[in-house]
C-alpha cells in the first residue's frame, strides 16, 4: 500500500488529515482511506496501481480534487453501502481499465460548479456533445457500482484560467457600450486536442466570440 488512513485506533479515527503533492504509483492500494472523515485528498499523481483510491467503512465527508489518476485497474473504488457524503470533483480519470466505481450511497462526483474529466467520454463519438459550449458534457456520466451513481457536470478537460483586459484606447474602459481588448488564457487538462468556441458577455449580452483550438496539455493566450 501506498498511504493508509486505516483505523487509527479504538474510537479514534482518521479525521482532518491532508494527503498532497504525492506521486503514488506501482501499489496494490495508493490510496486506502478505511473509518476516516473529513480528510483531504487533492493535487496527487496517482498512477499505475492495483486500485487507485480505495475506500470502505464509515467514511464520510472526504473531498478528493485535483488528483490525476491514470493507468490504475481501479481509479476510485468504494465498495460499501455505510461509505457517504464523499466528493469527487476537478479530477482527471485517464486510461483506467475502471476508471471509477461507487457502492456507496450519497457521494457526489461533481460540485455546484463542475464534476471531473473522464478521458472515456470527452467527445461526441463517446456521448459527450457541448451544445451551449460551456465546456461541461450536456450529459452526465455513469459511474459503476450499486450505487447508480452518475457525474453530472463532466468536464472537457479546458478551465478558462483568466479574463484580462490587456489594451486600453482613449476614454475606453470595460464599463457598458465602451470597448476593451482583452486576453482569455485557457488550459487543457485532457489528452486530447480539442477545437472549442469561447463566448464573452458582459451584462448578459453577447458581445465577442472566438473560434479556437487548444492542444492537449496547452495552456494558450487568446485576444
Amino acid at each position: 500500500d501506498g498511504i493508509m488512513l486505516v483505523n487509527a485506533g479504538v474510537g479514534i479515527y482518521p479525521d482532518n488529515n491532508l494527503i498532497t503533492g504525492n506521486t503514488i504509483q506501482n501499489n496494490t492500494r495508493a490510496i486506502w482511506l478505511v473509518n476516516g472523515n473529513y480528510n483531504k485528498i487533492i493535487n496527487n499523481a496517482i498512477n499505475d496501481n492495483e486500485n487507485g483510491v480505495y475506500i470502505f467503512g464509515d467514511t464520510d465527508f472526504n473531498n478528493i480534487t485535483q488528483n490525476n489518476i491514470k493507468g490504475n485497474y481501479l481509479g476510485v473504488s468504494i465498495i460499501d453501502t455505510s461509505t457517504n457524503y464523499n466528493n469527487f470533483f476537478n479530477n482527471l480519470f485517464v486510461d483506467n481499465t475502471n476508471q471509477a466505481s461507487d457502492s456507496g450511497s450519497n457521494n457526489y462526483w461533481n460540485n455546484s460548479f463542475i464534476g471531473n474529466y473522464w478521458n472515456n467520454y470527452d467527445s461526441e463519438p463517446e456521448g459527450c456533445y457541448d451544445n451551449d459550449a460551456d465546456l461541461i458534457c450536456d450529459s452526465p456520466y455513469n459511474i459503476s457500482g450499486s450505487a447508480g451513481n452518475k457525474d453530472y457536470l463532466p468536464s472537457l478537460g479546458i478551465q478558462i484560467q483568466e479574463i484580462t483586459p490587456i489594451q486600453v484606447i482613449p476614454n475606453v474602459d470595460l464599463v457598458k457600450d465602451k470597448t476593451t481588448l482583452v486576453r482569455i488564457t485557457l488550459k487543457n487538462s485532457a489528452m486530447n486536442n480539442t477545437n472549442i468556441t469561447v463566448k464573452l458577455y458582459f451584462e448578459s449580452s453577447l458581445k465577442d466570440s472566438i473560434d479556437t483550438t487548444i492542444n492537449a496539455r496547452e495552456e494558450k493566450d487568446v485576444d
